[in-house]
């Protein structure tokens, strides 16, 4: 029996190496943070863990500040529940992203638990804050159901 991996696999277990938050910690700053599931979790580099608002929380935030400036072109953002297992739970859709306070994107994320929400910039950007605004949910609502991502991942890519 031959294996065959499609190719969207083999990048999502890629994309980690590029992470820029591998070598530089930010500080972490959230909205509410449920209980075993600290801010710490999103950046930590593990997809098995995540950070969740608490389920009460009517606008989920997350934000980073980074010790200096970052230059990525990349942003990718990963579901909390990512797990077979865990399918069908309430998850974030709609992000409203804000980079260094002045620069703003919106962002759906895909519905699919298994791939990755990814804001792709024009060109290299320089980075001291970014915040995540959680405004809707996939099979779920803010301020009813606990939301948060399993991983944040900055990059700055060839591609």
């Amino acid at each position: 029996m031959e294996l065959i991996l499609e190719n969207r696999l083999v990048d999502y277990a890629r994309e980690g190496d590029e992470n820029l938050l591998l070598r530089i910690l930010p500080e972490v700053r959230v909205s509410s943070s449920m209980a075993g599931h600290p801010e710490g979790q999103a950046t930590d580099s593990y997809l098995s863990t995540c950070w969740m608002g608490e389920a009460s929380d009517p606008a989920p935030f997350i934000s980073l500040v980074f010790p200096s400036v970052i230059k990525a072109n990349r942003i990718l953002l990963t579901h909390p529940r990512n797990m077979p297992s865990r399918w069908g739970l309430a998850r974030p859709r709609n992000l409203a992203i804000t980079v260094n306070s002045k620069l703003e994107f919106d962002l759906e994320m895909p519905k699919d638990e298994s791939w990755k929400g990814i804001l792709q910039f024009s060109k290299t950007t320089s980075i001291k804050t970014i915040e995540f605004r959680i405004l809707s949910a996939w099979d779920g609502e803010p301020g009813q159901d606990s939301l948060g991502f399993a991983e944040i991942e900055i990059q700055k890519t060839k591609r």
